[in-house]
């Protein structure tokens, strides 16, 4: 929960932020993948919204970025370049341990094109824009 404080030593703490941080670069793919999926199949994103934030494949980035997707709003929260850091954290924390992330090896490749294609700076829902434009998606 937010503002929940848990007391760890300083490995479990490294290690749970770069968890945290693979599930976010995760996170942040599927919501873009999903949404680009909805756009493909001709669905009303707020309607398909709003049917996933009460089902079982919502996610606190569904729902917290989803609707900054359906509105186009990439005002800067989080960008791109640190998404890309944070990702790559986690990356590197599962090759350090010898654990299989092909998941988040492929939401950091994701955040790696986009990084090199979009200003870095941009807020790292612009992500979106390279599912869309994989999928030949004109929005």
């Amino acid at each position: 929960m937010p503002g929940t404080i848990v007391k760890v030593n300083v490995a479990q703490g490294q290690a749970v932020k770069a968890i945290n941080q693979l599930l976010v670069g995760v996170h942040m793919c599927a919501t873009a993948e999903a949404f680009t999926l909805a756009s493909k199949c001709g669905l009303d994103l707020q309607m398909m919204y709003d049917t996933i934030c009460t089902s079982a494949g919502r996610s606190e980035i569904f729902r917290n970025r989803g609707q900054y997707l359906i509105e186009r709003n990439f005002n800067t929260r989080s960008t791109l370049q640190i998404q890309l850091k944070d990702t790559s954290i986690a990356c590197k924390t599962a090759d350090a341990v010898g654990a299989h992330t092909p998941l988040a090896n492929l939401a950091r490749e994701m955040f790696k094109l986009a990084v090199n294609k979009y200003p870095p700076t941009d807020d790292s829902l612009e992500v979106v824009r390279l599912y869309e434009e994989i999928s030949n998606l004109d929005i």
